[in-house]
């Protein structure tokens, strides 16, 4: 079996979830740390998308940034961020409100019902399936299925765009929010 990497949207598609004008507030959170930390931004930007959703009055966006960063990126000692570091940073946020993190190593087993609910999802792409993004947290807020029936994402990507494209072969885990 040969790894497609070089995956191209080539045609029009119906794209369906949240409003893009809601990603709007994002594109001037751009992260420029080396090694990036863009789990943190993940994490705040979900924040900020479930508490406008929730009406749950919670921190900025800047704020959330400089509070999420040493419980996700420090917290432990080693290099990057694994899906139980945006968890652990979400619920340690989310947790007063009564909500809890969810993880599904198949985004896209849950993502399109999620995003049909309003639901805000962060998602990993990987470099081992030939992601190139390489190893990146994205909150994903919209979704469309091409004409050969594979899955696309449509998403906020904290390196300076609210208008990413990837598809969904490319990824390995979702995280979201959910009411205890």
């Amino acid at each position: 079996m040969k790894w497609e990497k070089k995956h191209t949207l080539e045609e029009s598609v119906e794209w369906r979830g949240l409003a893009e004008s809601d990603m709007q507030p994002f594109k001037a959170y751009v992260n420029e740390k080396t090694p990036g930390v863009c789990g943190t931004y993940a994490a705040a930007s979900l924040t900020v998308l479930m508490a406008k959703r929730e009406g749950v009055v919670t921190q900025s966006m800047d704020e959330l940034l400089k509070g999420m960063e040493a419980s996700i990126e420090y917290a432990l000692p080693y290099r990057g961020t694994f899906y139980w570091d945006v968890q652990r940073g979400l619920n340690n946020e989310w947790k007063k409100y009564g909500y809890k993190t969810h993880f599904n190593l198949f985004s896209e087993k849950v993502t399109p019902a999620l995003l049909e609910d309003g639901v805000p999802v962060v998602v990993g792409t990987t470099t081992a399936l030939g992601s190139p993004y390489k190893n990146h947290w994205l909150v994903v807020y919209q979704y469309a299925f091409d004409s050969t029936g594979k899955l696309w994402y449509k998403a906020y990507d904290n390196h300076g765009s609210i208008t990413t494209v990837i598809p969904a072969v490319q990824t390995l885990c979702a995280l979201w929010l959910e009411k205890l």
